[in-house]
């Protein structure tokens, strides 16, 4: 005690400032409260820049091939082209050209087409080939006629034979090509219908619209054909037929033909079936697959 008292006397002589011995909190730093200025004075608006305008840009021409006996005016409006201006839109998918096969020259090899068991081509260029057929029969068949059957055979078979220029198919695949390009037909004449055809303008004014796609032959027994009762009442009929469709395909524009191919040659696919089915359901697969 004396030295704690001795020392105190020293320190007192020196007449420091005694410290605080309560301990102050930190006020942290305040951070002031942007205020918007609420008078009524007008506001400027934003200084934005306008959004450029797009042109539009003019349907390419579809290349078309010379035939005697048909030939298309004009072409069919894709999806992204507007109706009453007539033109297209700069984005958007355009309408099936396949100019890359159609530009190919006679010096030039064949595409070889794989088919199958039952004549369905298979493979890496299945897919196009099924396009080219749309693409030919667009230009070949005349849309007067009222059903597939009622089209020559001839003109059918000359789509065919336009096709082995350029593939190398088995004659064994013609009974899908007949089908394939009936459907491809049918589904170019719905797009136009759902298209173009409305039934409260008049001939004329059907007529200007379809100006630059059929010729004056193709346009007045088609919109005969659409103004009928028999049209009416099969186009119900198709409606109603396709409101019972309960299994749909759900594989793209890939057939179950070509997904079965492609599951066969697919060593990485099968062992995954393998290791997930077992046994007894990959002896089931092998069967479905053939």
């Amino acid at each position: 005690m004396e030295n704690v008292a001795r020392n105190q006397e020293k320190m007192d002589s020196l007449c420091l400032r005694k410290m605080s011995t309560t301990v102050q909190p930190v006020q942290p730093n305040k951070r002031t409260k942007r205020t918007h200025n609420t008078s009524d004075e007008a506001i400027e608006p934003h200084n934005l820049r306008p959004r450029p305008q797009r042109d539009n840009v003019e349907t390419t021409n579809e290349q078309i091939i010379d035939d005697p006996d048909y030939e298309v005016v004009g072409e069919f409006l894709c999806d992204n082209e507007d109706l009453h201006s007539g033109t297209q839109k700069r984005n958007g998918r355009g309408i099936t050209t396949m100019n890359d096969i159609f530009s190919r020259t006679v010096d030039m090899p064949k595409i070889k087409i794989t088919v199958n068991e039952f004549g369905q081509p298979v493979g890496e260029n299945a897919k196009k080939f099924a396009s080219v057929i749309g693409c030919q029969v667009r230009k070949k068949i005349p849309v007067r006629f009222t059903d597939w059957r009622a089209v020559h055979l001839g003109k059918k078979l000359q789509v065919w034979d336009d096709l082995q220029v350029f593939y190398d198919v088995d004659e064994a695949a013609k009974k899908w090509f007949m089908d394939t390009a009936a459907r491809k037909w049918k589904d170019y004449k719905a797009d136009l219908k759902e298209k173009f055809f409305d039934e409260t303008l008049t001939d004329e004014q059907m007529k200007e619209r379809l100006k630059n796609i059929l010729n004056d032959d193709d346009f007045n027994d088609l919109i005969k054909f659409w103004r009928s009762p028999e049209c009416q009442a099969r186009t119900e009929r198709g409606k109603a037929n396709r409101a019972k469709l309960r299994v749909h395909h759900t594989s793209g524009s890939i057939s179950h033909a070509c997904c079965s191919y492609n599951l066969v040659h697919n060593p990485i696919m099968l062992l995954i079936l393998y290791i997930i089915l077992g046994h007894f359901h990959w002896y089931i697969v092998i069967k479905l697959v053939g």
